[in-house]
């Protein structure tokens, strides 16, 4: 097996292990991605709108809520602090809710880490990942067997064996 995840991939990340999927950077880049931030009991979390491809009311729906602006980071002050600030009005046209469409289908959406203010890996806005209560571990157990995976990774942290929403709620 001997596969290792790009450097920016953790090690125990659910890509490995083919549950875990990342929007393409380029859709924020080309304006057909909003993003809404929603802050659930003191965690930011994303809620990823896609722009329809037919803008004639056919599919999606008009934004309602003011979608987060990302780039006004580069602003400074305490636009720079906050990560962002929300627009001033929502975008003309028709979005499609893809987290909610994504949550139809059993993918979760990953939460913004504690240093998304300041650091863009830690938006996670990009990230889903369907785990269905598994652990890590038995997720990677789907694919590979546990010699498969010791040659690759050596000794696990305890800590893979834990159910994701577990590893989730630890204190790092």
């Amino acid at each position: 097996m001997k596969k290792t995840p790009r450097p920016v991939l953790r090690r125990s990340s659910w890509h490995i292990c083919g549950r875990a999927v990342d929007i393409d950077l380029g859709f924020l880049r080309n304006g057909n991605i909003e993003q809404v931030r929603e802050v659930i009991s003191g965690v930011t979390n994303w809620r990823v709108f896609i722009r329809a491809q037919q803008q004639d009311s056919g599919q999606g729906e008009p934004l309602r809520d003011l979608p987060w602006d990302l780039s006004a980071r580069s602003e400074g002050g305490s636009v720079t602090a906050q990560g962002g600030k929300l627009k001033v009005q929502p975008p003309a046209g028709y979005y499609v809710d893809f987290t909610t469409l994504a949550a139809d289908y059993g993918w979760e959406r990953r939460n913004a880490l504690s240093n998304w203010r300041n650091s863009w890996f830690d938006i996670e806005w990009w990230h889903f990942q369907k785990t269905e209560g598994m652990s890590w571990y038995e997720c990677m157990l789907e694919r590979y067997t546990p010699d498969e995976i010791k040659a690759s990774y050596g000794d696990l942290p305890w800590w893979t064996k834990l159910p994701e929403n577990e590893v989730q709620a630890l204190p790092w």
